[in-house]
């Protein structure tokens, strides 16, 4: 069922057995897991089924740290779906050592090994919809046609990711929400607090808010944050009218730990050995050969020279078309097709305007017809994982949204390790291209003979790890569960609670993990169940999913 909390009565309460906050492609994916489970399912939305931009402001706050690095407010999508409505659906697993305790990075390890998801990323195969073909099959690769050229295997290896044919997971899991007897789907109801009880070991029920305010409460016996790599961390602290410091935050580490893929310019191939290179890397996918070809570092080189782990791109553009002041017109074009002025679109304007070089001919071209007519070009882009760091966190501003709540202020910081891996691994590509495609690559002015110049990253909106998966609860918020330390029923999904991010996509593993969440919940209810039924009454759990009440 699906309903609109903008419709209910002001002051309304809602029980249920387990509230899901926040339908992007964790909390669907948990709530996908659980129809016809004897447990009603409440999932709450700030959003509608489509964009709206008041709720989108939501999202604003401040950045700080790495210049020009994340954009708070394009980088994520408010409504039905999250940030899956416009999401690459590339799917491949994190790497075996990405779970490993590495002793060049600080703080890293999971509390278990990538087997322990062996399961669920299969499990994660048919939510995604992407086909029954292993990650790890070498003959796939040699199916690519023009061949993938052959690499050092101790500096560079091949893995392939797979496309996701559900799209956008509101789109394609909508119908089955609403025909679900046992979950309801309230939109345009955002959290404003999780209140704890007098103890403060569990949460006692949490306060929700339209934009329009409406008021209401939920009562559940499990809550499930599931907002996202940095409103996880926001609306844990900004619950704090028990806990002065917020919720799980104890030992001062919400917040911390903010990564994200920073991307970096590598440079480009122009010549036509450069365009005889990309081709594997560039073809359209299909559906009898779904697989993205990716170049990644092989972990003997990351043990070698103490690297973070990383992969290289191969993208095709014409020339000037996607030069910085290029990137910058297409957000204005999108903001004005999506009627996002109200943003601060003057950044983008500037970008704009000082590369006018590249952006008078580019739109000239395309205003008279001829988009192709300028020289393909070959960018290199390399995304690298990024090492965890306590410094770089999520905290609250002193400005406030339409909600009256603090927004969020961002101060993204990297370390002297990222930076040695951008120029180790860049280097050691360029090696590797030069010694079979001799004069292909033009590096990035970063990267050219004598430069001690440092690159500048940008981030990929992969945001990740300020409520880390610790067994310790004072070097991360949950368990190996995704239990809030500290509370008995409150756990958090999604990416924020990586402990280290790699270099894959995130949804698939950020599904993997919900799925096994999921199945942690249905296990856990059937321990409790009925010693806690007489706190909330003779409710018969097989009903149908709760309506809301009037209080």
């Amino acid at each position: 069922m699906i309903s609109d909390f903008r419709s209910a009565p002001n002051g309304s309460r809602i029980e249920t057995d387990l509230c899901i906050i926040g339908a992007g492609a964790a909390g669907i994916a948990i709530a996908h897991s659980l129809i016809a489970a004897s447990l009603r399912v409440t999932i709450i939305e700030s959003g509608g089924l489509a964009f709206d931009p008041d709720t989108q402001a939501l999202y604003d706050g401040d950045v700080a740290g790495v210049p020009w690095g994340v954009e708070l407010t394009r980088t994520r999508l408010r409504w039905f779906g999250g940030s899956t409505n416009e999401w690459g659906r590339g799917c491949i697993p994190l790497d075996g050592i990405d779970f490993a305790e590495r002793p060049w990075v600080p703080s890293s390890g999971w509390p278990f090994e990538r087997q322990e998801l062996a399961k669920y990323y299969e499990r994660a195969r048919a939510f995604c919809a992407i086909p029954t073909f292993p990650f790890d099959d070498p003959g796939l690769l040699d199916r690519v046609r023009p061949r993938i050229p052959a690499f050092d295997p101790k500096v560079l290896t091949h893995c392939y990711a797979m496309l996701s044919f559900a799209g956008g997971f509101g789109n394609a899991y909508a119908r089955s929400l609403r025909r679900a007897a046992n979950v309801e789907l309230i939109l345009h109801a955002n959290l404003i607090e999780l209140v704890p009880q007098g103890s403060g070991r569990r949460v006692d029920r949490a306060r929700i808010r339209s934009l329009d305010g409406k008021c209401g409460t939920i009562r559940a016996r499990w809550y499930v944050l599931a907002c996202g790599g940095i409103e996880n961390a926001r609306l844990l602290l900004l619950s704090d009218s028990v806990t002065r410091s917020g919720l799980g935050n104890e030992n001062d580490v919400v917040g911390r730990y903010f990564m994200d893929h920073p991307n970096i310019h590598v440079g480009s191939l122009r010549n036509e050995t450069g365009m005889a290179l990309a081709a594997p890397y560039i073809k359209r996918l299909s559906r009898r050969l779904p697989i993205w070809p990716v170049i990644r570092l092989s972990e003997d080189l990351q043990k070698q020279d103490q690297l973070l782990n990383g992969r290289f791109q191969l993208r095709m553009r014409k020339e000037g078309e996607e030069s910085e002041g290029m990137q910058a017109l297409r957000v204005l074009k999108q903001g004005l097709r999506q009627g996002l002025l109200s943003w601060d679109m003057s950044r983008e304007a500037y970008r704009a305007a000082i590369d006018w070089r590249s952006v008078l001919p580019a739109v000239s071209r395309h205003i008279r017809g001829f988009p192709t007519s300028a020289r393909p070009v070959i960018d290199i882009e390399g995304f690298f994982e990024q090492a965890p760091n306590p410094a770089s966190r999520i905290e609250l501003y002193h400005r406030r949204d339409a909600l009256g709540l603090r927004k969020v202020r961002l101060n993204w910081r990297l370390t002297d390790l990222d930076h040695h891996t951008y120029r180790a691994a860049m280097q050691h590509f360029s090696r590797e291209i030069g010694q079979d495609f001799p004069g292909a690559i033009q590096l990035a002015e970063c990267l050219e003979a004598g430069q001690q110049t440092q690159a500048s990253p940008r981030g990929t909106a992969h945001h990740i790890g300020t409520t880390r998966m610790s067994d310790n609860p004072r070097l991360g918020v949950v368990d190996r569960d995704c239990r809030v330390h500290g509370l008995d029923n409150l756990y958090i999904a999604g990416s924020s609670v990586f402990p280290t991010g790699g270099w894959a996509f995130p949804t698939f593993t950020i599904v993997a993990l919900a799925l096994r969440l999921s199945e942690h919940i249905v296990q856990e209810s059937r321990r409790t169940i009925f010693r806690q039924r007489a706190g909330y009454g003779k409710t018969d759990l097989r009903r149908r999913a709760p309506r809301i009440a009037c209080g």
